[in-house]
């Protein structure tokens, strides 16, 4: 999501008109930018304040999320007070991910990472003499 005030005047535009017909939408958005703010500078003691505010607007569709959160606080709290990140882990997830489609034969439009994984690199030396070649594609 990008910040607001990051956003060209035309494509700021139509977000404030909507939210100007749709007052849901704008305490909606207000309390996604509240919150973006509090994961960005890492205020997780913000949260609970934040969780009131959220409940007092009438979005019960939306209060899930609260409750949910408020299940196991302590856990949340600390993800938004710390600067640790996932983000390593979840590159690894998808790498293995794409080679176990790959392996299963789902991953047929995804032919240039198939090419990286099954090319050999003729100056690649440590490959032994008794395994077999990749195929090759003609």
């Amino acid at each position: 999501m990008t910040h607001p005030g990051y956003l060209a005047e035309t494509d700021a535009a139509e977000p404030k008109e909507l939210r100007t017909v749709c007052p849901e939408l704008d305490a909606v958005a207000r309390h996604v930018h509240e919150f973006a703010t509090m994961m960005r500078e890492h205020r997780g003691d913000l949260l609970p304040t934040w969780m009131d505010r959220f409940l007092a607007d009438d979005l019960p569709v939306l209060h899930s999320l609260v409750s949910g959160s408020r299940r196991d606080i302590d856990a949340v709290t600390t993800a938004f007070s710390t600067s640790w990140s996932t983000g390593q882990v979840e590159g690894h997830v998808t790498r293995v991910k794409l080679l176990t489609h790959m392996g299963f034969g789902r991953a047929n439009s995804i032919s240039s990472a198939d090419a990286y994984f099954t090319a050999r690199d003729p100056d690649d030396v440590s490959r032994s003499s008794t395994e077999p070649e990749p195929p090759h594609s003609a």
